[in-house]
């Protein structure tokens, strides 16, 4: 569990399937005839860790997630994601999490790179990154990828 002032990060469990499913539902996330399990379940195998991100005024719903995924072992490399939930976004929530998730990696799994990967577009995910130090490094049609070095 990582917490702030204002978050609590939790490692997800099928048990959160039914809330964490409501933050992908609206999405192409999903696969078809997916169950909220099977989607949980197959998110959590993906990544190396999963959080949901729950409010410390408010720990019964979770307004988003933030995973490390795609490890590294050889190069101590790895990449960060996340979402909320619209109702949530430009408040500092995403900011607040990879702060947390930034010092994770550092310390307790000893990450010395981590990446971003996003999409062209997504401009509130650049400049949030951006922010914390990440650093464009390649970039296609499709494709952006920031670079920091812990």
């Amino acid at each position: 569990m990582l917490r702030s002032d204002r978050l609590i990060l939790v490692p997800l469990t099928d048990q959160d399937a039914e809330a964490y499913y409501k933050l992908y539902e609206h999405t192409d996330a999903i696969l078809a005839n997916e169950t909220a399990t099977d989607f949980t379940n197959r998110i959590i195998s993906a990544c190396n860790i999963v959080w949901g991100i729950r409010l410390i005024s408010n720990k019964d719903i979770i307004i988003g997630d933030c995973a490390l995924h795609h490890f590294d072992t050889e190069h101590n490399e790895i990449q960060i994601g996340g979402s909320l939930l619209p109702a949530y976004q430009h408040q500092g929530y995403m900011r607040e999490a990879f702060e947390l998730v930034l010092n994770y990696a550092q310390n307790s799994i000893d990450v010395k790179t981590i990446y971003g990967v996003t999409t062209p577009d997504n401009i509130a995910a650049i400049k949030l990154v951006e922010k914390l130090g990440f650093i464009k490094q390649d970039t296609n049609s499709d494709t952006l990828i920031l670079k920091k070095s812990l």
